[in-house]
């Protein structure tokens, strides 16, 4: 029986490009693995979606977006499903044709091979640092200011913490756990070697659109889970007024728009993990075509969940005064069909991982009631989730 770790180490082994994923309450994995120069790049995330594949978008518009063509494609509920001889032929035969891989490696290996790290970027190479509690409270102090002069209404402030707990060598092991810890979520990895490779497990959905119709979500306030939570009245003022400045953001951009037959539902709760968050859906019973797909798209990225409002206001302030570019934590991510078909999620609860560490990333929503202290320490619970996943096992 063949493994999907021996599955992934062959791919970063051999230099080869892949995605790996479940979505929210399924237990199908998806796997889907390339050679580089299937690999595009764009800024407009509306030239590929006639095209089947994986895209990964930055947090900033104007940087440019991958999207990953796969040439193997694998999806399956058990490992027992795999076809060991066809799978292994298939591999053999992408790396035959990545010219650019100088080293192959035995689909058989144990654990990656050293030379795995040497073409992959490191934390001193790209001189990573922990978010100080000083530049935060800076930050916030700035961003406070504008909420409270009402140039802003709602604006997201996050942090990154970089460790060395865990590094390329560790993707399946965080991988796994994060399957296993965080089932309502969109669990991934995405691998471009010599470039990115990010994991997550992100309870937000940016847009589905298939047959059964389309749907996206209004997702913000967060508290460490207890019963109690799980009731919205229960959140105090801050937490709904933060989560009801998404709700009528979405709302508007679906009330301009050429889609019919939308509907809100009512305000819930979701619990990902040991985390709950204020939930508003908003679906439609028909399917998107890539006109709308386009649109609501363009409108709704960066949301007021990871960025705030008025939008263009407070996504310049962020990219001016948070100290530390985003790169590609608070864009989105996921799988596009032929057919306009999406499954776009917000790349939240997400790390980078280098050739010796990751960098998570993590933040929250501001408002006029904020407290640095209670922001702070929001960003740490929800540090947890990458944290915790390299832990789980142990």
């Amino acid at each position: 029986m063949i493994e999907t770790k021996q599955i992934i180490e062959f791919a970063v082994n051999n230099n080869l490009p892949f995605y790996i994923y479940r979505k929210p309450n399924e237990s199908t994995i998806n796997l889907g693995i390339t050679i580089p120069n299937m690999v595009e790049n764009g800024v407009s995330p509306d030239i590929f979606l006639n095209k089947s594949g994986f895209i990964f978008t930055p947090f900033d518009k104007d940087n440019d977006l991958y999207f990953i063509k796969p040439v193997i494609s694998l999806s399956f509920k058990n490992e027992t499903d795999l076809n060991f001889g066809e799978i292994t032929n298939d591999l053999n035969k992408l790396v035959s044709l990545n010219l650019s891989s100088k080293k192959t490696s035995s689909l058989f290996n144990k654990s990656l091979s050293q030379n795995s790290d040497s073409f992959f970027p490191s934390i001193e190479s790209l001189n990573y640092k922990t978010t100080s509690r000083e530049e935060y409270d800076n930050s916030f102090t700035i961003f406070k200011a504008l909420l409270d002069n009402n140039i802003l209404s709602k604006i997201i402030l996050s942090r990154r913490i970089v460790s060395q707990k865990g590094s390329l060598k560790d993707i399946y092991h965080i991988f796994s756990s994060l399957l296993l810890r965080y089932e309502t979520a969109f669990v991934y990895i995405v691998f471009i070697p010599g470039k990115e490779c990010w994991c997550g497990a992100s309870p937000e959905t940016l847009l589905i659109s298939n047959k059964n119709g389309f749907e996206t979500m209004s997702l913000a306030g967060t508290n460490h889970y207890t019963p109690y939570y799980m009731n919205p009245n229960n959140w105090d003022k801050k937490d709904l007024e933060e989560q009801q400045f998404v709700t009528s953001y979405i709302r508007d951009i679906l009330a301009n728009s050429d889609i019919k037959g939308w509907s809100e539902e009512k305000l819930t709760v979701k619990k990902t993990g040991t985390i709950v968050h204020l939930l508003t859906l908003f679906k439609g019973p028909n399917p998107l075509n890539s006109k709308d797909i386009s649109y609501l798209i363009n409108n709704l990225h960066p949301t007021p969940a990871v960025c705030g409002i008025p939008s263009v206001s407070a996504e310049n302030v962020i990219k001016e005064k948070e100290h530390y570019n985003r790169e590609f934590y608070s864009g989105y991510l996921g799988p596009i069909g032929n057919n306009s078909e999406v499954d776009l999620f917000v790349n939240l609860r997400c790390a980078k991982i280098l050739s010796n560490g990751i960098v998570i990333f993590a933040g929250g929503g501001l408002t006029k009631d904020s407290n640095s202290d209670k922001e702070w320490d929001e960003t740490t619970l929800k540090s947890q989730t990458i944290l915790n996943a390299l832990e789980y096992g142990e």
